[in-house]
């Protein structure tokens, strides 16, 4: 496996948009490109994607941090 580390900003654009609606779009970002992301083992598998803090809502930031683990070196 293989783990990136994404900078990213959250400007006024999507600044009302929740944590977790973050997370499905960077999901289904991922997953449109291609981009070959590890799951969870269970019943319910989740992609490995983690945000370093969620924000408020309302909240702007400059430099968030994102981990995703791929299943495969890239």
């Amino acid at each position: 496996m293989q783990r990136l580390r994404i900078k990213f900003t959250r400007g006024e654009e999507i600044k009302y948009i929740s944590h977790l609606d973050v997370m499905r779009l960077w999901q289904r970002a991922f997953v449109r490109a291609g981009v070959a992301l590890a799951y969870s083992e269970g019943f319910n598998p989740r992609p490995r994607i983690s945000l370093a803090s969620p924000l408020a809502l309302g909240v702007t930031s400059e430099a968030e941090l994102m981990d995703i683990m791929l299943s495969r070196w890239s």
